[in-house]
């Protein structure tokens, strides 16, 4: 590996720079997973203005700069280039040339005309790991439509599982897609460096954030082909453990979720004190439970 500073070099990344081509959330908070590993984490931005998610609000007064930026891009070093220009994008082959690792989230095709793209820059360093990030990948009919963290929440059919099934599902308000998608990046990365140990060179891959959707709707997609019914909302209450949902006490509400028999047993024994609901043979499996509910 191609040895960069950093500050502790016991953390399992120490020595491998990334060059961090990205910008919101899915690209630098993948990249910033690698830098919180050790690695040295290079992030280029427009001249200027920056990555437009410096002044996602609230912006700090004195930092100038917003709390989702500095939460997805911390341990990293910026860099203002121009890729527009011929002497911005020397730069940029020169730090390509030194990187281990390359992250992108440019729109397809831009890569390319940059001369940044993956068969241009393992030319000169044929041991570059390099992960694109995109919305829906970068080949078929969607390869040049943007994508945003509640498109692909509410085109996964996610949105349409979550809420009251007495109103319109909802979508998480934290961007749960992108982190998800982001820390598949991270893996893939880390796959791709664990064999580059091994053969002496790097590989290209891709992460889309559609596909990632997909998969943050669970077993829920198994579950209709085994049964043929569709997922349904079900609020606080998990369809598959009883009792589950949110309960109100006294002084506060609070949330169970009963996932096994032996919770269930001890809930009813040790915290209810009722330890003759716990042995009833009418409550002795999730199934049986989930009909009295």
């Amino acid at each position: 590996m191609k040895t960069t500073a950093t500050n502790d070099e016991s953390l399992p990344l120490a020595g491998v720079r990334v060059l961090d081509l990205s910008a919101v959330v899915l690209g630098p908070y993948a990249s910033q997973n690698l830098a919180e590993y050790g690695a040295d984490v290079i992030k280029i931005e427009a001249p200027g203005r920056g990555d437009d998610f410096r002044q996602y609000p609230p912006v700090h007064p004195d930092l100038a700069q917003g709390a989702p930026f500095l939460w997805s891009n911390r341990n990293k070093r910026s860099v203002a280039l121009d890729l527009k220009t011929p002497a911005g994008l020397e730069v940029a082959r020169a730090l390509v040339a030194t990187a281990d690792v390359v992250v992108e989230n440019f729109s397809a095709g831009v890569m390319a005309r940059f001369g940044l793209d993956y068969e241009s820059c393992r030319k000169t360093n044929p041991e570059l790991v390099y992960c694109s990030v995109s919305a829906y990948g970068r080949d078929g009919a969607f390869a040049d439509r943007l994508g945003f963290d509640p498109n692909a929440q509410a085109e996964s059919g996610f949105v349409s599982m979550n809420g009251y099934a007495d109103r319109q599902g909802v979508r998480a308000l934290s961007p749960v897609m992108d982190i998800s998608t982001a820390m598949m990046a991270s893996n893939a990365i880390l796959g791709a460096l664990v064999a580059r140990e091994r053969t002496g060179r790097g590989q290209s891959m891709e992460v889309a954030l559609f596909d990632n959707a997909v998969l943050m709707t669970g077993y829920a997609t198994l579950q209709h082909v085994f049964s043929g019914v569709e997922p349904q909302r079900h609020g606080n209450t998990s369809p598959d453990t009883c009792p589950s949902g949110v309960f109100e006490a006294k002084d506060r509400s609070f949330y169970i979720n009963c996932g096994n028999n032996k919770i269930f047993q001890r809930l009813m024994a040790q915290v209810i004190e009722r330890p003759d609901v716990a042995e009833d043979p009418g409550f002795a499996t999730g199934r049986e439970r989930s009909a009295r509910r």
